[in-house]
């Protein structure tokens, strides 16, 4: 039943002309009888029945439209005595073709879910080129494809199908396989009702399908982001051990501190992406207190100047755009390897304080040491100041450094932020 049988040419028109071996001239009059339909006796209607389908129709179309479709079906078979198959046929594309894909069944019919016929030689096509329900007899004699349907089809009632825009969707059909069992103008009023609704239908599992693409491409997002996230994050860390590697194995003192500052801001990024990878890997913000307060003892880890210093942090759970936490977890990094390496004299220690909170219309961190402290103003041109004062003007902000007391980094920027939930 599945496309069009070969040597077959047609047209929805008065005359259709079928060419098997022979010309065969076979006239649409001859399996459209939708005249005789409403000339028949229409039987006595169950009104209770159909109120109590109607009913239990918008409730399952409420939690469960494709249920809902199953069950339209199942009804129409109640409903309408003479059927002994019903079947929802949707407008679809095959290649550059239109076609009917048969997408529910129920009764005789229904191992055939999922066929298709085109939309141009079928009878869901005559239906909707007419635009109202129509009846058909035997129709096998002109869509000879149905000769291979089992059981034979004696009689067809086809409903058409619109959206509120007019626009085709498919038909509502039910056929009988009995001589003896033909509709009325009842089971065609039924038909009809059923439709209206089957149309609320379709388009409610339309959206709920829409509806679980787009969640299935979130969520396959999310794992592309934690899979690249974590090959970030591995990447990171290979290239931290072979810096580490390097500095070793390097004679020179100056080579060594460049190796190891760029160790430093590396596990900077290693931490961001640590962060990343916490309880909502698809986030676009994380906890800049947290980022904080693991950061600054991974920095002492790897400082030889370490020795005798202690660490305060206080530091709120503040949620920063990821951007925005680089930046910020780069400045400590320089702020803190700064205060190593200049700002306690040898084998005396010291404390390494580093704040950061919210304050009104603007964030604020504040690395600060009890060290030596510096009379002459720090040199711009240095390396460490000019890349904190680049990463304040990403964050849209301002970076002191005092001396008088110790050194104090202080960096402010505006609080396009929210204060974060505490994991």
């Amino acid at each position: 039943m599945k496309g069009l049988p070969i040597g077959v040419h047609c047209c929805h028109q008065s005359r259709v002309e079928v060419r098997v071996g022979a010309t065969i001239e076979v006239d649409v009059a001859q399996v459209l009888v939708t005249d005789q339909l409403y000339r028949r006796s229409a039987r006595m209607a169950d009104l209770q029945a159909e109120l109590t389908a109607y009913r239990e129709l918008s409730e399952i179309m409420a939690t469960d439209p494709e249920l809902a479709i199953e069950r339209f079906l199942q009804l129409a078979l109640e409903l309408c005595p003479a059927a002994g198959s019903a079947g929802l046929s949707e407008l679809d594309s095959e290649g550059d073709a239109e076609i009917f894909r048969w997408t529910a069944m129920s009764g005789a019919f229904t191992p055939y879910v999922g066929g298709t016929t085109p939309r141009d030689f079928s009878p869901c096509g005559l239906c909707l080129d007419r635009h109202h329900t129509i009846l058909l007899e035997s129709p096998a004699r002109l869509f000879t494809y149905f000769n291979e349907a089992e059981p034979a089809i004696c009689e067809g009632l086809i409903v058409p199908l619109y959206d509120t825009g007019k626009q085709a969707i498919g038909t509502l059909w039910i056929v009988s396989h009995r001589e003896d069992a033909n509709f009325d103008p009842t089971d065609a009023r039924v038909m009809e009702q059923l439709a209206v609704q089957l149309v609320l239908a379709i388009k409610l599992r339309r959206k709920l399908r829409l509806h679980e693409a787009l969640q299935e491409a979130v969520e396959d997002r999310e794992l592309l982001v934690g899979e690249v996230r974590h090959r970030v994050k591995n990447m990171i860390q290979m290239t931290t051990s072979l810096l580490r590697m390097q500095e070793s194995s390097t004679k020179s003192r100056q080579a060594k501190e460049a190796l190891h500052e760029a160790t430093d801001r590396l596990t900077v990024l290693a931490n961001v992406y640590e962060a990343l990878l916490g309880p909502a890997p698809h986030s676009r913000t994380l906890n800049a207190g947290d980022l904080v307060r693991k950061l600054v003892p991974a920095l002492l880890g790897t400082k030889r100047e370490s020795a005798g210093i202690s660490v305060d942090l206080d530091c709120e759970d503040i949620e920063l755009r990821v951007e925005q936490a680089t930046s910020v977890g780069l400045i400590v990094n320089e702020a803190v390897t700064n205060a190593l390496k200049y700002a306690f004299s040898p084998k005396k220690g010291g404390v390494i304080r580093v704040r950061l909170v919210r304050e009104g219309g603007v964030v604020k961190l504040v690395v600060s040491d009890d060290g030596r402290g510096f009379e002459a103003p720090p040199r711009e041109r240095s390396m460490g100041i000019r890349m904190m004062r680049a990463f304040a003007r990403q964050l849209e902000g301002e970076v002191s450094i005092d001396g008088s007391r110790g050194t104090t980094v202080t960096l402010t920027w505006p609080a396009q932020v929210r204060t974060a939930v505490p994991a």
